[in-house]
């Protein structure tokens, strides 16, 4: 357990020194945005909790388009791609887009609401076998795809509030559901994911 904060914490420290090595760039009008974050995944229902132990670890990469360029009132829409291990139940690669709506400020600080669909691809942490021809086999493990709905809640901080380009780092509460997880028994499974993260351009 200790080892999984310690990664955790290296992990955050190297994305905020990514955040402040680019933030020479914030200049530039023809910047990309870049959102980076690591996350404690769990499988909860909605707004139940915050913080679960174990940590299940993921990471999600990012990037958005503007619908309007109003500093304080941002109507915007994310496409990204995430990852996590679950060490009891799976691991699985998603895509996703998001339709978001942020409010920032004058002073930087920023609320945020979003809503998402995605595709899923989960696969079996553990080995399972199957009887074949009088023995039992490993069988194969080549992911099932579920689709994600999710709803996510953020607030963050822009380091220059008055930068329509500045860098941000933000604390995000997502929560999400695989469907279908189990047909005729379990048909959906929530989830939620606690993120941190940066905001940058490059």
């Amino acid at each position: 357990m200790k080892n999984r904060f310690k990664r955790f914490k290296k992990s955050f420290c190297y994305i905020l020194f990514c955040t402040f090595s680019v933030l020479h760039g914030q200049d530039k009008k023809n910047s990309f945005p870049i959102t980076l974050s690591i996350f404690n995944e769990s499988t909860v229902m909605p707004f139940t909790s915050f913080f679960t132990l174990p940590i299940h670890s993921g990471f999600q990469f990012s990037t958005e388009l503007n619908y309007n360029k109003i500093l304080r009132n941002r109507l915007f829409q994310t496409f990204g791609t995430s990852y996590y291990y679950h060490q009891y139940l799976n691991q699985s690669v998603t895509v996703f887009t998001e339709l978001g709506y942020e409010f920032r400020t004058n002073l930087g600080i920023e609320t945020s609401f979003l809503l998402g669909i995605g595709y899923m691809r989960s696969f079996r942490t553990s080995t399972e076998y199957e009887f074949d021809n009088g023995s039992y086999k490993k069988s194969r493990n080549l992911g099932v795809g579920r689709f994600v709905p999710s709803f996510s809640l953020e607030t963050g901080y822009y380091i220059f509030p008055k930068n329509a380009i500045s860098s941000k780092v933000f604390l995000k509460y997502q929560t999400w559901i695989e469907y279908p997880f189990s047909p005729n028994f379990i048909e959906i499974m929530p989830h939620q994911n606690v993120h941190i993260g940066v905001k940058f351009y490059i």
